[in-house]
């Protein structure tokens, strides 16, 4: 049986990963009755979950990560096969009567609209402050202290930096450490860094491109806000970002000039994408629940595929447990 810790909300476990920060109160009333409602499901099952982690376990997956992504609540097994395979079956998926084509790219532009999209509150819209406020080109939206000097490109960094002189901006994480917000100001000149607590959304309105990650939900924003698209990783460690299933898609569509506002509602309203929102679904517990039965099912697949260091006696994971 499923583990039942509150990971994604428990007070303890938010000052551990984001010490002062407190999440957004949006995406709090939002998801937690998802997460409520996601661990009870998944008593079901005798696989675990763990919130917001990275591993690659083989197809026949013995976690579910989970984790917020753009006010949505995401779900995914800790395998890469099964992380891209999902987001596939979600595009080919058939529209039906019960799983129609839902306008998510709408919810998400109204999303920074209503200045709901950071993932944190007390967000400071530098928009007007002289040292930021002149014609821009391009934003750098660059991930926390402990990935950005081991999955960013300096050499692409400093290729943007020589492209857009002074007209480019880069954002900090919040969660970024003094010593690494003095070397970027170091590189890149004071008046190009902004400030940690900087609303980043508001940025992200004024200028027509952007350069992003695979661990960051603001690539779909980006393409939801009709800006130029970018990525700023090192090739190598492309696949291990936390939405590389899902954002990887939205940049192979943006150069290959495809339609990505359709990629992202076919993809989003269909269950088996793993990703659920009160706000936008019309039926999200039995999205959800429809989500768990097709991975699990998935996972079955793969039982005598692959050989296991450790004996796993296979589960009748689809029929319910007597209560």
């Amino acid at each position: 049986m499923a583990k039942m810790q509150n990971e994604m909300f428990d007070p303890n476990n938010m000052e551990e990963r984001i010490g002062e920060y407190e999440k957004n109160k949006y995406l709090v009333d939002n998801l937690a009755g998802v997460d409520k409602f996601f661990r009870k499901r998944m008593r079901r099952y005798t696989t675990e979950f763990s919130y917001d982690v990275m591993a690659n376990e083989i197809p026949y997956f013995k976690t579910i990560n989970y984790t917020e992504y753009a006010t949505s609540f995401m779900m995914v097994p800790l395998s890469q096969i099964m992380r891209e395979q999902q987001i596939k079956d979600a595009y080919y998926d058939e529209e039906s009567e019960e799983y129609p084509i839902l306008d998510w790219v709408s919810y998400f532009r109204q999303n920074v609209e209503n200045k709901v999209s950071n993932k944190y509150e007390d967000r400071v819209d530098f928009t007007k402050d002289p040292q930021y406020d002149r014609e821009l080109e391009a934003l750098v939206i660059l991930p926390g202290s402990n990935k950005i000097k081991s999955r960013i490109c300096l050499n692409k960094l400093k290729t943007i930096k020589d492209r857009h002189g002074d007209k480019v901006l880069f954002k900090p994480h919040p969660i970024t450490q003094h010593q690494i917000i003095g070397e970027l100001k170091d590189l890149f000149g004071e008046s190009c860094i902004l400030p940690r607590e900087a609303d980043l959304y508001a940025f992200m309105l004024k200028v027509p491109k952007i350069y992003t990650t695979n661990i960051s939900e603001s690539c779909l924003y980006a393409v939801c806000l009709e800006k130029q698209l970018d990525h700023i990783e090192v090739h190598q460690d492309m696949a291990w970002g936390s939405f590389y299933h899902i954002n990887w898609p939205i940049f192979q569509c943006e150069v290959r000039g495809q339609d990505t506002h359709y990629w992202i509602n076919k993809v989003l309203s269909s269950p088996k994408c793993g990703i659920v929102n009160p706000k936008v679904d019309v039926n999200w517990k039995k999205k959800l629940s429809d989500y768990l039965t097709y991975i699990h099912k998935e996972r079955e697949l793969w039982y005598e595929v692959f050989v296991r260091d450790d004996p796993i006696t296979k589960p009748e994971e689809f029929k319910k447990k007597k209560s």
